[in-house]
């Protein structure tokens, strides 16, 4: 080969190497996601922290990521846009057999089953009668409200609990101030948060002090089926940081206060149940669930 022909060929070699550089740097994984379902619901902080931190600690095998958000959207909506991917190829959400079926779910409880576990927000006028509920038959003498799309709608509607259902999330804490109905069920994770925020304008929302419902409910996050490298990269960083101590590190940040705060021993523990489980689900994985009640 001539000299020029030498040249011309290491020249086009530094050009496809060049090439392949650039795209390499360029490539990541987009991750569309929706966080918060009002203006005011504090729940997504926690997701977002969780979401990046298994991303980060996933960079050693995948890469750079970004970041796309989408604004409040009802659950029901979500599972359409998921499946196209477009707008929302990430969701977090309870463990639903209709979800686990049309997406690819990661079975690890974002935060450990502390949904199963539920205070009462209730219309303060109705606490005497709260506190004389000693078994499940008494709770369902009481309309419960809850969001249209819920999973813990369609849990509590199984179980025969008479529902007010509202469209929206903001709504409900609206419809128990003006005795639209008589309680929220909400996670040991929602309650006071919710209760801090918006007691400031309900005047007649109150924690129930007594009682706690059990009703098992891990959720989940749930990846557009079309997404599944983003699946296998959310499942490699979140594995990871279960083993690191980097979950627990920020479980424990996020949520002792309120795990403290709950006084769950102090409790009455109704096990109203979960009949709709699907049967994929990790009950028997002791290594990913909060015990709280294991005294009880």
């Amino acid at each position: 080969m001539s000299r020029i022909g030498k040249l011309l060929v290491l020249c086009i070699s530094i050009l496809i190497f060049a090439g392949f550089t650039e795209s390499s740097g360029r490539a990541q994984d987009i991750v569309k996601v929706v966080l918060k379902q009002s203006a005011i619901d504090l729940r997504g902080d926690y997701k977002f922290s969780l979401i990046k931190l298994i991303l980060e600690e996933s960079r050693d095998r995948y890469g750079p990521y970004e970041f796309r958000f989408n604004p409040p959207i009802t659950r029901n909506r979500a599972l359409l846009e998921m499946f196209y991917g477009d707008k929302i190829n990430l969701y977090t959400a309870p463990a639903d057999r209709e979800w686990e079926a049309k997406t690819i779910p990661i079975r690890i409880p974002i935060r450990k089953g502390l949904l199963n576990f539920r205070i009462l927000l209730i219309n303060k006028d109705k606490k005497s009668e709260f506190a004389k509920v000693k078994l499940n038959a008494d709770l369902q003498k009481f309309q419960v409200g809850l969001r249209t799309g819920w999973t813990t709608t369609k849990v509590m509607r199984a179980l025969k609990f008479d529902i007010v259902t509202s469209p929206t999330y903001d709504g409900l804490f609206k419809m128990l101030d003006r005795h639209r109905f008589d309680f929220i069920p909400r996670g040991i994770n929602e309650v006071f948060g919710e209760y801090e925020v918006r007691s400031k304008t309900h005047k007649n929302i109150l924690i129930e002090p007594h009682l706690l419902m059990s009703m098992p409910m891990p959720v989940y996050l749930y990846v557009a089926p079309e997404s599944r490298r983003l699946a296998e990269r959310i499942r490699y960083g979140f594995n990871k940081i279960r083993n690191n101590g980097k979950f627990d590190a920020l479980f424990n940040k996020t949520y002792s206060k309120s795990i403290a705060r709950a006084k769950l021993a102090e409790r009455k523990v109704l096990r109203v149940g979960n009949p709709l489980l699907s049967k994929q689900t990790p009950l028997n994985d002791d290594t990913l669930w909060f015990f709280p009640l294991r005294s009880n």
